[in-house]
């Protein structure tokens, strides 16, 4: 009986989040679905129908709506291993939980935007989860990876979790392997960069990683390049239009990225902010998502990577696995 009051309460959420009201682009509007679904990510079996009496589901939902991308994309790493640690399919849903990054607000219940960028992690969508009788509803709870950094075997076996569920779809492939074959990425030897700057250089946001300057991130390059050999390019994956010309300046022809809009900021506030300002300029959500997430998969597939401890980062090292060298920045926290 429990699992069925569940299922009501859950589908009383699904119908709350989906309508017009709630999702107009405002403030307010955005309180209420905050206030929603912060009240509803807590875990529980739920019974929603009949269907697939012999499955057991195991739903993926985030409650963080302002959490970047690969965070969000490394909180559903973490929730893979919950579910297939019980032998649960996961189904991830992007549908009723929306975040600021990669939901547009007139979709919300309507498309699941991990569809967007990946397959389904299993041969159901969430409107057939919806229906069927076996339901674990995930909470919002995750782990943050803490030491993760520093432990090759934490990171290979989050590495087989993302190869066993994570896959492109075919738009996000085709456009991957687009840019891998633009740069020769597994024909030459490369060099990955991550830098994160514009919001965390100027913000300073409290309890995160702090990022290296520009001074110190090409000091580090060409010593890790002294140590670790030779590089045919490098290649850099970045927001931050500062960063990409000073980078540029230095290494010249040898520094290749993907093209995208990049930003040159003075002010204190969050790269999603500065996103939304410039919406016309930029593209739609799904499109700058979508390149983001092109470009950490090229970090990927790299050689060696440098970075800053962002979830990128990790996100990079995850699809990888292991890589030739590594070195992340572990400068503190600010």
């Amino acid at each position: 009986m429990m699992c069925y009051l569940m299922g009501i309460l859950v589908r009383m959420y699904n119908i709350s989040i989906s309508l017009k009201l709630i999702n107009l682009n405002n403030r307010v509007c955005r309180r209420i679905r905050e206030m929603l679904f912060h009240n509803i990510c807590f875990e529980c079996k739920a019974a929603f129908g009949r269907r697939n009496p012999d499955r057991l589901f195991y739903v993926i939902r985030c409650p963080q709506a302002e959490m970047g991308l690969y965070a969000v994309i490394n909180y559903v790493t973490y929730h893979l291993n919950m579910a297939d640690s019980i032998g649960a399919e996961p189904v991830v849903d992007w549908q009723y939980y929306p975040n600021k990054y990669f939901s547009e607000d007139d979709k919300i219940g309507k498309e699941n935007a991990w569809e967007y960028f990946f397959l389904q992690t299993t041969d159901v969508s969430v409107d057939e989860v919806y229906k069927s009788r076996n339901v674990i509803m995930s909470s919002g709870e995750w782990e943050v990876p803490g030491e993760e950094w520093a432990d090759p075997e934490k990171v290979w076996d989050n590495h087989n979790i993302v190869e066993k569920y994570i896959k492109l779809n075919k738009k996000t492939e085709a456009m991957y392997l687009m840019e891998c074959e633009r740069l020769k990425i597994g024909t030459e030897r490369v060099l990955g960069l991550k830098c994160r700057g514009t919001d965390f250089i100027v913000t300073k946001p409290k309890g995160h990683a702090i990022v290296p300057d520009n001074e110190l991130l090409i000091r580090t390059i060409e010593s890790k390049m002294d140590e670790w050999g030779e590089f045919d390019k490098i290649y850099l994956s970045t927001e931050d239009e500062n960063i990409q010309n000073k980078l540029k300046e230095y290494f010249g022809e040898k520094l290749y990225y993907t093209e995208g809009k990049r930003f040159s900021l003075n002010k204190n506030c969050w790269l999603g902010d500065i996103y939304d300002k410039e919406r016309e300029r930029v593209g739609t959500k799904e499109d700058d998502m979508r390149n983001y997430i092109i470009s950490t998969y090229i970090l990927g597939a790299c050689d060696s990577l440098i970075g800053a401890q962002v979830g990128g980062t990790l996100g990079a090292m995850r699809i990888r696995g292991r890589y030739e060298h590594i070195h992340i920045f572990r400068l503190g926290l600010y």
